[in-house]
């Protein structure tokens, strides 16, 4: 995990979380933690903790795949494998 000050004084850190995406999180300065997908613009979510705010985001990312599965649209690339249809 790579962890430094972004701007505005957030803390970024990288990791790789249980939807088995890489996902960027940080930390406000009034404390709310934020999570995103940087492969799926778009795709980002606040919470009350760390954890909160990966689950949200992981959460996220599955809606919009699918809701794209719905519509007959592709799935965007880093969730693909994950719902590739024969």
């Amino acid at each position: 995990m790579r962890r430094g000050m972004g701007r505005g004084g957030r803390w970024r850190g990288y990791m790789r979380s249980g939807c088995n995406l890489p996902i960027i999180v940080g930390q406000e300065a009034d404390g709310r933690w934020w999570a995103d997908i940087e492969l799926m613009p778009g795709v980002m979510a606040y919470g009350d903790t760390r954890e909160a705010a990966i689950d949200a985001v992981c959460a996220l990312a599955l809606r919009v795949a699918a809701d794209c599965l719905e519509h007959g649209e592709d799935v965007p690339e880093p969730l693909a494998r994950v719902f590739s249809l024969a």
